[in-house]
């Protein structure tokens, strides 16, 4: 639990519950603690909700509910937020349960399937521009998406992983701007005026830097947060300039095109994984790998990441089936491919441990298992689950020795 700066326990505070897929509570927090202290936000992370987890929803009930008993929380003011899995969690949850806001990092729901079901709440989708993930909320100007006043997708360069400080704190500057619109608060640690004279001086730099994309994305962020205001009307007036300017429209082609091309890959790859020789994968990667050094187009770059980033995620899928169903000729070939698609991935090297494991080659699981931990595995709750109480032992002693 992370309490703001200027902390008064007599007042009521809006509180954001935030997951992280692997069930890390401060590194679920972390990011936020910025925009927390400045928009005064409680914050809450939790260690027990993590990918896998079953009954998550009875979980986050559980833990709002304890921290409303312990500490002085605005019902009218509660979100959740989350990373990957954590964010799936934190959308179905706060979808289901009509909380105040969602902010959803790398993975969400599209605008169209949110609103069938009659949902309130405000979604803020934050997403890498290299993220496999990217897909599942991106949008292009001009889009239905773009005039659904609760419904937010922006990007940061980057890969699958959480946002910066500086991305969520603009998450929650948003959630706060609509507190005080929507009149739910009075309380203004920062006032309306501030927030909308830094969103102009903002715009104001980006036309003159002539990045029209961008520019067009703060202005929707903008009318956003500004719906139901004339600084919101007049936003939105500037964003459907835009979209009739005949050289903006021609620059989006590109991004259009990255789309779709992304879109064919996949499902290609999809198959391949399956019916594909070695060999054929190792040319694949190649090629893959030499367009990404070769291509100038950014839009097109950062699709390619996207594409290798979404192999590395069907590998894992396929590999985890393999692993369950102990198909140890599927598992070594699909750890074959995941290696060579993502080499520096602790999860190849956890689950090499596994098909040494169901070959009885204890020296390689240790070895696969140290690899893991020293590229960032730490998730030793999966670890308990996977391997017998002997070779955890094991592991723990070779760590000891090791320390």
């Amino acid at each position: 639990i992370y309490l703001p700066a200027g902390y008064d326990s007599t007042k009521n505070y809006p509180v954001i519950f935030s997951f992280d897929s692997h069930g890390n509570g401060s590194t679920a927090i972390t990011g936020f603690k910025q925009g927390a202290d400045r928009f005064g936000f409680i914050l809450v992370g939790s260690n027990l909700i993590r990918n896998g987890i079953s009954d998550y929803d009875k979980l986050i009930t559980s833990l709002i509910s304890d921290v409303k008993s312990r500490f002085p929380i605005d019902s009218r003011a509660v979100y959740s937020a989350g990373f990957s899995g954590g964010a799936r969690m934190a959308n179905y949850y706060g979808l289901q349960n009509q909380l105040t806001g969602i902010i959803s990092c790398g993975a969400g729901f599209r605008q169209a399937d949110i609103a069938r079901t009659g949902v309130l709440s405000y979604v803020y989708n934050i997403a890498g521009s290299r993220d496999c993930n990217f897909g599942e909320t991106a949008y292009l100007p001009g889009s239905p998406e773009c005039s659904a006043d609760k419904y937010l997708s922006e990007s940061f360069t980057g890969i699958h992983e959480w946002p910066s400080s500086n991305v969520l704190t603009q998450a929650i500057e948003f959630m706060y701007t609509r507190l005080l619109l929507d009149k739910i608060r009075d309380i203004k640690p920062v006032s309306i005026s501030t927030i909308l004279d830094e969103k102009k001086s903002e715009i104001d730099s980006l036309t003159k830097s002539n990045n029209k994309y961008e520019v067009y994305k703060r202005l929707e962020k903008a009318s956003k947060m500004f719906a139901g205001t004339s600084d919101g009307t007049d936003f939105s007036d500037k964003m459907k300039a835009m979209e009739q300017d005949k050289a903006f429209t021609e620059s989006l082609r590109s991004k259009e095109q990255a789309l779709q091309m992304e879109s064919m890959l996949n499902q290609g790859y999809v198959k391949a994984i399956k019916d594909e020789s070695l060999v054929w994968w190792t040319n694949e990667l190649k090629a893959l790998n030499d367009s990404i050094h070769s291509n100038h187009k950014s839009d097109m770059i950062d699709m390619m990441f996207r594409t290798k980033a979404y192999i590395g995620m069907i590998c894992f899928s396929f590999t985890s089936d393999a692993a369950k169903k102990k198909d140890i000729p599927s598992l070594e070939k699909q750890l074959a491919i995941y290696q060579m698609a993502e080499p520096q991935n602790p999860d190849v090297y956890y689950y090499k441990s596994i098909y040494y494991l169901l070959k009885n080659q204890k020296d390689s699981i240790l070895s696969n298992i140290k690899k893991a931990y020293r590229l960032g595995f730490e998730d030793s709750v999966r670890l308990r689950a996977d391997f017998p109480t002997e070779i955890i032992q094991q592991i723990n002693q070779s760590a000891a020795q090791s320390h």
